[in-house]
């Protein structure tokens, strides 16, 4: 009965469901407050319009217990228990992958229909058709991110140098 009254529903209106439903229970109660005529005798459960329930009520907030005065008044600092990791620096890219990064919209422009693969291949081949003193170009790039990954790898604690892929 308490926790129906607590849904919002009138003492007076609950009592009275309490008394036609007899001991048939919470749902048949809930019937009874919601259509106004008491359940038959079936197995199938109650169907229950949402357009007459109502909103149950907020639950109070707990109040936390008054600080003890026997505490010193001054706060202690503790540490912090979970330390920020550090992100390692992204590794270096080899020279093709900044080709490909560099040109791989310039080649989904042209062709706008291909596939990944399609464009895949068409960076390779590009890639092998490059001169030697344009190729230079990228593996100078190249270099530059190892020395960047090593200079911050050297920076962080313990970190091991970058030797690539050879």
């Amino acid at each position: 009965r308490e926790s129906v009254i607590a849904m919002g529903f009138p003492a007076d209106d609950v009592s009275r469901a309490v008394e036609a439903v007899g001991r048939r229970g919470l749902d048949a109660v809930m019937q009874f407050l919601l259509t106004g005529d008491a359940p038959r005798k079936s197995t199938a459960p109650p169907k229950i319009s949402t357009s007459k329930m109502v909103a149950p009520r907020p639950k109070p907030e707990k109040k936390r217990p008054a600080p003890k005065a026997a505490q010193s008044s001054q706060k202690q600092e503790r540490p912090s228990k979970k330390t920020k990791k550090e992100t390692p620096p992204e590794k270096p890219r080899d020279a093709y992958s900044l080709f490909v990064l560099a040109n791989r919209a310039q080649v989904m422009q042209e062709q706008p229909a291909a596939t990944f693969s399609e464009l895949d291949k068409k960076l390779k081949a590009s890639w092998a058709k490059l001169p030697q003193r344009d190729r230079s170009k990228w593996d100078q790039a190249s270099k530059q991110e190892e020395d960047r990954y090593n200079a911050a790898i050297g920076a962080s604690s313990g970190g091991k140098a970058w030797k690539g892929d050879g």
